[in-house]
This record gives C-alpha cells, structure tokens and sequence, in this order.
C-alpha cells in the first residue's frame, strides 16, 4: 500500500505521523490502533471491512466485465479495419487468461479468509472450555477443603469435650481424695461415707485451681471461704455429726454412746422426718442414710432458697 493511501488511514485513525515514519511502521500503528479500537483480524468491525471491499471489488470486476464487454464489442466492430482475426482471437485469450487468474485469486483469499475465521472461533471454544474446567477444579478444591475443616472440627470439639469430661472426672477424684485425707485426718468412721455426704457443697474455684466451700450471706453472696480440710474438719466437729466419729477420738460423741447402749442421734431435723418414704428412697439413691440426707442435702438447700429469695426481696 502506498505511503500516501497509508498516512490517510491515519489521519482517519487519528494517528500522529513522524517524518521519519515509512511504510512499514505506519503500518504497525494503524494495526495497533485498529486492535485498540476494536478493528483487528479476530473484531466483527475488521470483516465487516473485508466484506465491505470485497463488495467493491466485485463491482469494480462488474464494471470491468462490462468495459472489457464493451471494448471486445467495438473491437468485433473494428476488427476489419483495426486487427486481424489472429490478433483478435490472441486479444480475447489473454483476456480471457486475465479473468481466470483473477478469479482464482479472488477464490483463493476467500478461502483463506474463512480458514481464518474458522481459527479463531477455535480458539474462542478453547479458551471457554479451558475456563470452565478450571473453575470445576476450584469448585471441587473448595469443596474437598470445607470438608476437610468440617471433618477437623467436628474432631477438635471431640476431643475437648472428651477432655473435659476427663478434667472434670480428675477433679472429681481428687476432691474424693482431699475429702477423705481430711476425714481421715480428723478420725471419722467412714471417709467414702463423708465423701458421699459433703462433695456436693463444694464448688470448684479456677482462679485458686481448688475445690472451696462459700458461705452465702441473706443476699447470696459469699461472706467466708473454707478449703476442703477446714471444712470437713468444721463438719466432723459439729455436735451434730459426732456419731460420724470414732469413738477413740471423742469418748462423748453420739456414736461412743451408742456402742455402750446409751443415747441416740440428733433429732433435729429441721422439720423433716427421716421416717418419711420419700427421704429415705432419696437418700438410697444418694448412698446416704436418711438422717444423713436430710443434714447435707435437705437444710444446706433450703437455706440457700431463702437466702435467694431475701436477696430477690
């Protein structure tokens, strides 16, 4: 193409032109501001242009059909006076050459053209097929990695609850153990029967790491702290359990008068009646005698309903 012809397509383009640009580099800036612009090779606006001169074209053969027509015409009118017969039938030969070859061009680049295209929609259907497999990859990793978390934390609250439950049973067996060194301690008949009697008064403090006993004022709120041995030693002193001691330790306790035939435990009971059905099948289920129940379940509980209850006044 013409440096002219070219230097006019940038014009139309808007493309700024050097004086040192030649041909070849005009060229690269028109097809590089085609690209941008959408006109290139794999653009609908780029066939719409080829097809567009290839329109012309076919006319321009139109018209040069007819004005070679015309001029075979008026050469058959001419023949006589211009050519010979020889030259006449040369003249058409070549002509009719000319047209076959420019025919088979036209084929040709048509030809090409559609193998063209045909390449680039190809293309197109691999790229988008290339796009939807790695997107069905994505999918499949996500959903293999949420499983795969689900699975892991399902498995890690577990084992936490399992180690809770195992925290809890430790404690449990070591407060049985602090209860019964101090039953021991302080010469009660049965430490696993304390143990049975007074495990439920203690709550386990996390700041101290221990099990403790609060004494709640009328409020319920806690007035005093005891630790396990100050406790069961304040339990076993009290004139009320001295039947829970050997009799070595307190030659007046209730159970030293009862192995010598004479007295009998307390009976104040805070209202309750240890004969009363319903207590004594409590204190079955809890291992403990009904006297017993009554002493550590039944006062201690309502005691702290009316502590709550005044504090809720």
């Amino acid at each position: 193409m013409a440096l002219e012809d070219l230097k006019k397509q940038a014009e139309e383009l808007n493309i700024e032109v050097e004086d040192t640009d030649d041909e070849a580099k005009l060229t690269a800036k028109i097809d590089e501001a085609k690209k941008k612009k959408g006109l290139g090779e794999d653009s609908l606006s780029y066939w719409k242009d080829e097809a567009k001169k290839a329109f012309e074209m076919r006319d321009n053969l139109k018209k040069d059909r007819q004005t070679l027509k015309s001029e075979l015409d008026r050469l058959k009118a001419e023949k006589d006076s211009l050519i010979s017969k020889e030259e006449y039938e040369n003249a058409v030969k070549e002509l009719k050459a000319l047209k076959s070859f420019k025919e088979q061009l036209e084929e040709e680049k048509k030809k090409h053209d559609e193998e063209k295209l045909s390449e680039v929609e190809k293309l197109k259907l691999q790229v988008e097929k290339a796009k939807e497999d790695a997107e069905k990859r994505e999918k499949a990793a996500k959903e293999v990695v949420e499983t795969q978390y689900r699975q892991l934390l399902e498995q890690v609250q577990s084992e936490l609850g399992n180690t809770k439950s195992l925290v809890d049973s430790l404690r449990i067996n070591h407060l049985e153990s602090e209860i019964m060194k101090a039953a021991n301690k302080y010469n009660a008949i049965n430490p696993s029967h304390i143990f049975n009697m007074v495990k439920d008064v203690f709550e386990y403090e996390k700041d101290l790491k221990k099990y403790v006993f609060y004494k709640y004022d009328e409020k319920g709120k806690p007035k005093d702290m005891k630790d396990v041995d100050e406790y069961v030693k304040e339990f076993l002193s009290d004139e009320t359990n001295d039947y829970l001691v050997k009799s070595d330790a307190n030659d007046s306790s209730l159970r030293a008068a009862d192995m010598r035939g004479g007295g009998k435990p307390p009976k104040d009971f805070g209202g309750y009646d240890p004969k009363d059905p319903d207590i004594k099948r409590l204190a079955v289920l809890e291992g403990l005698t009904p006297e017993e129940y009554i002493n550590i379940v039944l006062i201690p509980l309502e005691k702290k309903k009316e502590a709550i209850s005044k504090y809720k006044k």
